[in-house]
């Protein structure tokens, strides 16, 4: 955090600490502000300036209250929420214009995913979508705000599943997002919606499967429509076993297994299980 705190120091001041001159009017900025002294020499060694030290509690304090907190802890704990707000109403800000270009900006500006900024993003598509302003959503589906490889498994889940609940309700076609660079690594893949597997999320899946190249998205796609055939009491034709490698994720692979057990004779269960277990072994 206390580089954060040199970033809005940086903000509220106008410029970047770079030669000893910056420092001197940094130390009567601070003096101007909140009455209290700091040397040059304890800014230049907190910007990195000079040997670098940790720096001491009473300068982390005095930096903290020239920010507008009353303290370093006072920061550390406030800063969050504080940065969130601004960051929530500067969203909607560009929201409640239809400002698509601003909005862009904006997510690019922001670096770091935490689960505050996960609903901000989550609250944005459900606006979009309820005024259907769905070319900005794909554009948001281009956007590395939505990389899946930024998130870990349950950030990912939260946001994909929250996005894709919003867009059942209003039965999004689907096909609109498929060339964009993350839908299909993200709320495709990952809110599988069973309750729509003979409406739009179904269909789309078909279309995935002709469409694509990519051989696990190839491979998820025909089993989930294989797992439609079971469900209305049709019979289960491919298991898709040539799009099976040893880079196939865990989760689609028992994916793939489930269905094998389905199509194959029961005799051969065991035998298709053993196999599983010992391909994953292997992987790990």
């Amino acid at each position: 955090m206390i580089e954060v705190l040199k970033e809005i120091t940086f903000k509220k001041i106008g410029f970047k600490i770079k030669t000893r001159g910056d420092c001197h009017h940094l130390a009567e900025m601070v003096y101007t502000t909140i009455q209290k002294d700091i040397s040059y020499n304890t800014l230049r060694r907190f910007f990195g300036l000079d040997k670098k030290m940790k720096p001491s509690k009473n300068t982390l304090d005095i930096i903290s209250e020239f920010n507008g907190f009353t303290s370093y802890t006072d920061f550390l704990i406030n800063y969050p929420k504080h940065n969130f707000r601004i960051i929530k109403e500067e969203a909607f800000k560009y929201l409640s214009r239809s400002d698509d270009k601003s909005l862009i900006s904006f997510l690019s500006s922001v670096e770091t995913i935490n689960e505050n900024l996960i609903d901000i993003i989550i609250n944005i598509f459900r606006e979009l979508t309820l005024q259907n302003r769905y070319d900005t959503i794909k554009k948001l589906f281009d956007h590395d705000a939505l990389n899946p490889k930024f998130y870990n498994y349950s950030e990912l889940i939260y946001l994909c599943n929250s996005i894709g609940s919003q867009f059942r309700k209003v039965n999004s076609n689907y096909k609109m997002f498929y060339d964009t660079k993350y839908f299909n690594q993200t709320v495709f893949t990952t809110f599988v919606d069973y309750s729509s597997l003979n409406k739009n999320y179904g269909k789309y899946a078909q279309y995935v499967y002709r469409q694509t190249k990519n051989k696990d998205l190839k491979l998820f796609s025909g089993l989930l429509t294989q797992f439609r055939r079971l469900l209305n009491n049709k019979k289960v034709t491919n298991c898709y076993e040539d799009f099976v490698s040893d880079t196939t994720h865990p989760i689609l692979l028992s994916r793939f297994i489930s269905m094998k057990i389905i199509l194959e004779p029961k005799k051969k269960h065991i035998e298709i299980l053993k196999k599983y277990t010992i391909r994953n072994s292997v992987n790990r």
